[in-house]
Order: structure tokens, then C-alpha cells, then sequence
């Protein structure tokens, strides 16, 4: 059996995981948090302006993780690795 979560559930399950997350995603909630995204991502991708055309550049670690979730940056990484665990395909039970 693969992942079970939200994004790979189907029908009813699909509809009782999204009901608890629904009220972190209001209308009220999202416009509340426009801003700082913004401000969030114009940080971050100035940041990523800083290397080198020709070196490669992980557009999670860079962009995506630094700010997951609201998780305090000293438990940033150990959240991005736990949820790349939770997100992976590929794993087997």
C-alpha cells in the first residue's frame, strides 16, 4: 500500500481530511497571510539569485523548506525530512 494522506485519498476520506484543514485556509485567513508570503517569497528567490547560472540549485531546500509550515528555522530541517518521508511515492510499508 502507497501514502495515505489527503492528496492521495479519494471520496469520502479526501473530503474528511480536507474538512480539518479547511478553517486554516479561509478567505479571511489567506488575505491575512498575503502579504508576508509575499514578502516571503520575494526573500527567497533574491537569495536564490545568489549562485552561480551553471551550479545547480535544490528549489526545496532553497525556497520551499526555509519557511515550512511556520516551523522555527532550528526544526526546519528535521520537518523537511519528515515530510519528504511523508510525501515519498516511492517508499515501501
Amino acid at each position: 500500500m502507497g501514502v495515505t494522506n489527503m492528496i492521495t485519498a479519494y471520496g469520502p476520506d479526501h473530503r474528511r481530511l480536507r474538512k480539518l484543514i479547511s478553517p486554516a485556509f479561509t478567505k479571511r485567513r489567506t488575505d491575512a497571510r498575503g502579504r508576508r508570503v509575499g514578502e516571503m517569497a520575494e526573500r527567497l528567490l533574491d537569495e536564490m539569485a545568489g549562485p552561480a547560472a551553471d551550479e545547480p540549485l535544490d528549489f526545496r531546500a532553497a525556497y520551499a523548506h526555509p519557511e515550512l509550515f511556520g516551523v522555527p528555522a532550528d526544526h526546519g530541517a528535521d520537518t523537511a525530512r519528515l515530510v519528504g518521508e511523508v510525501m515519498d511515492t516511492t517508499a515501501t510499508p
